[in-house]
């Protein structure tokens, strides 16, 4: 804000300097060191009829002005200058002043019966301020009369956005494209689903390069850290996010990501239910009636032999690292031996008779089989990392998931990324 805006009347301007003064002559008497300046400066001054005096603070309304500052305090503790608080106080008293002063410009205007509307560009207002005060700052900004165009980098900002108001902007080459996040024809509550999935917790895959789907949180963990594995990267290192999806719920991400021109992938489980949940996805995006052929997309890998994730480490021969895993979350090196004593002969679900001393029908396979199901989310880090210190080179990675990572990485040399 500019400090001669700010108008007062000629009474009070000289009312107020009136003080200014008398401040200045108390503040001298009662300071020796001030008053013997004074007095030097007045013996030092070559003419005789000049008059010399020190303002400890300033003799004008001006100058008064441009010492404004902003102070915060509470019941504990003394009043702090905004200069030394942090960027993101600052930058929330930036906002409020021009906040104010919007205000007070809007009143002038109508009392003289003119038309205004303001017109606030915000550039990353998230800068330096953490997620419950990006939010409130939002709140805030979109408070304020008038348009307000922002650009942010903030999933918690984007979240308070009405979807069909924000525009995303992609670099593609040497230009740029200008999308609207929402295609035509979407219900009330395929918006609604996009919002409340995607955007209120997901919504820093708009940032992303590529976005591997998978059914849940088991291979969410687990996919994260073979990709760090294959690429010798963190995933953010590589603008790759994964993306546990929490079952059927598919349909919001791809609308998404495909309307954004962000390449995506799925990681599917192969048991009947997910994969007919997964085709009933594919279905509602294509708007199609028929029945989608899996084969038919490369962006989508599906676990042979009808296999869940664990029961195809199982197959895939990675035993001995899935017991060093379970073993090692457990504390205890001899737990799988504790697991098989305790539940043997146990009923299980649907009332099956466990039989894991039968070893040569599989009776070990099922019983860490068995282990990893009743606790899903418990092993599933730790399985992988174990994986991963295979000492055969080939065995670091199970081979479906090397063959999404290869189709990530040739689309990721392809786009330029």
């Amino acid at each position: 804000m500019q400090v001669e805006k700010i108008q007062v009347s000629e009474n009070v301007r000289g009312n107020i300097e009136l003080q200014l003064q008398r401040l200045n002559k108390k503040i001298i008497r009662e300071s020796e060191i001030l008053k013997s300046i004074s007095q030097e400066l007045k013996v030092t001054t070559s003419d005789k009829e000049s008059v010399v005096d020190i303002s400890p603070i300033t003799k004008d309304i001006e100058s008064l002005y441009r010492g404004m500052n902003i102070y915060y305090s509470n019941k504990s503790s003394m009043p702090t200058s905004i200069e030394n608080l942090g960027l993101g106080v600052r930058s929330w008293a930036v906002f409020s002043t021009v906040k104010a002063e919007i205000n007070s410009k809007m009143k002038k205007r109508q009392i003289d019966d003119y038309a205004y509307l303001p017109l606030i560009l915000v550039e990353e207002p998230e800068v330096h301020v953490h997620p419950q005060a990006q939010r409130q700052l939002f709140s805030n900004i979109n408070e304020m009369n008038g348009q307000k165009i922002i650009t942010t980098h903030s999933p918690y900002i984007l979240s308070q956005i009405d979807l069909d108001k924000i525009r995303y902007v992609r670099k593609t080459g040497a230009t740029s494209e200008v999308l609207p996040l929402l295609i035509d024809g979407l219900s009330e509550d395929d918006v609604r689903k996009i919002k409340r999935t995607v955007m209120n917790t997901r919504g820093e895959i708009l940032y992303a390069n590529a976005v591997i789907l998978a059914e849940g949180e088991t291979e969410e963990q687990a996919l994260s850290v073979f990709l760090r594995e294959y690429f010798k990267k963190e995933p953010f290192e590589l603008g790759i996010n994964v993306i546990g999806v929490g079952g059927n719920n598919y349909t919001p991400f791809m609308r998404i990501l495909d309307r954004l021109h962000i390449k995506w992938y799925v990681f599917s489980d192969g048991e009947p239910q997910p994969l007919n949940d997964l085709k009933t996805c594919l279905k509602k995006l294509k708007d199609t009636q028929v029945q989608p052929n899996l084969d038919e997309f490369d962006n989508v890998f599906v676990i042979d032999n009808g296999e869940c994730f664990e029961t195809y480490c199982l197959s895939q021969g990675y035993v001995k690292e899935i017991t060093k895993a379970i073993c090692q979350i457990e504390s205890d090196p001899n737990y799988m031996k504790y697991y098989i004593e305790h539940y043997n002969e146990q009923k299980a679900k649907g009332g099956v008779i466990r039989n894991y001393k039968a070893d040569a029908d599989g009776g070990y396979c099922r019983a860490i089989r068995d282990c990893i199901m009743s606790d899903k989310t418990k092993y599933p880090t730790a399985i992988a990392e174990e994986i991963c210190k295979s000492k055969l080179k080939s065995k670091r990675i199970p081979k479906k998931l090397k063959d999404l990572f290869i189709k990530v990485e040739n689309d990721m040399k392809e786009g330029g990324m």
